[in-house]
């Protein structure tokens, strides 16, 4: 048996302890390399949504995104035609690596120009938006596509050219469905926007949800004054005495504001095609409809409001 002085068991303890943690920083900094290859690696699989931009050439939209399912990304090209006038666009035209594949018209649609989204909640379901906007940045021509291989062909999934809807851009996408922003000027509040959730079922998108507390003001961004800061935070300051109801579409009054006060927007309710939003004041809640056909604008509902209204 080998012996060792005191000198020497000291050494070897400290060599066998210095080789066991470089071990373990040897294999703590192979899985931490391993996990930062997993994060940094694309994935085609991941759900996403995405811009597909207009090149330098005008009227035409490219973007290199999965639309097959195959896990690799195709080439996806839209090209505009003009109308004779050159002021609208006449039609768009798909064409998928290198292909052409679908045309659509917009004759009856006056856009001047396209939005064009990709959005994919998993490999199997891949989609293409294309908005068409008009005179002010309304939009005039709003549909979702998805590719049939058999056919050949983008099949739209989703329409929401019935302009009750107020649909805008797709903003997230998951496996369970997509998120859509919704946007409109009603006369009583001025610019609002909300998003909604869309569950993809035979072959369609379906909306799930008609009330959400996502609503906000957009009036607080453009102008600096102690209006713009109310807006801001979603608070709005009533122009004469206001009645609010306990339900939407209730006749039941809930409470009635006093001119000069700030009631706050929590929560907005589409239900067929019409638009209720909830305000709090205290600690009360209660609701109005808006977006009325009749609105009376000498008597506005909300101070400021009138000024900030676009045409």
């Amino acid at each position: 048996m080998l012996k060792y002085n005191q000198k020497q068991l000291a050494f070897i303890i400290l060599r066998r302890n210095f080789l066991m943690k470089r071990n373990v920083y040897r294999i703590l900094g192979c899985f931490l390399f391993a996990f930062t290859l997993c994060i940094m690696t694309p994935s085609f699989a991941k759900a996403s949504v995405k811009n597909i931009p207009q090149t330098k050439t005008s009227g035409t939209y490219t973007g290199n995104v999965d639309i097959t399912g195959d896990g690799n990304a195709d080439s996806v090209i839209i090209r505009t035609t003009p109308d004779q006038e050159g002021w609208y666009i006449n039609r768009f035209t798909i064409y998928l690596n290198g292909k052409r594949t679908t045309e659509i018209s917009l004759r009856d649609h006056d856009c001047y120009y396209l939005t064009v989204k990709y959005a994919k909640m998993s490999k199997q379901h891949t989609f293409i938006q294309i908005i068409g906007r008009g005179e002010n940045d309304y939009v005039t021509y709003n549909e979702i596509f998805t590719y049939n291989k058999k056919s050949n062909q983008f099949r739209v999934v989703k329409s929401f050219n019935d302009h009750s809807s107020y649909a805008e851009e797709i903003v997230t996408a998951n496996k369970k469905g997509i998120t859509v922003k919704h946007r409109v000027q009603p006369m009583e509040t001025g610019w609002i926007n909300w998003t909604l959730p869309f569950k993809y079922s035979k072959q369609k998108f379906i909306r799930t949800a008609s009330s959400t507390k996502t609503v906000r003001s957009e009036l607080g961004q453009n102008r600096k004054d102690k209006y713009s800061r109310y807006f801001a935070k979603n608070k709005f300051i009533t122009a004469k005495k206001v009645t609010f109801y306990k339900k939407a579409g209730s006749k039941k009054v809930a409470f009635r504001v006093p001119k000069g006060k700030a009631v706050t927007l929590k929560k907005l309710i589409y239900s067929k095609k019409k638009i209720y939003l909830q305000f709090k004041y205290g600690k009360k809640y209660g609701y109005l409809r808006v977006n009325r056909a009749n609105y009376n604008f000498e008597k506005p509902l909300f101070q400021n409001v009138n000024s900030r209204l676009s045409g």
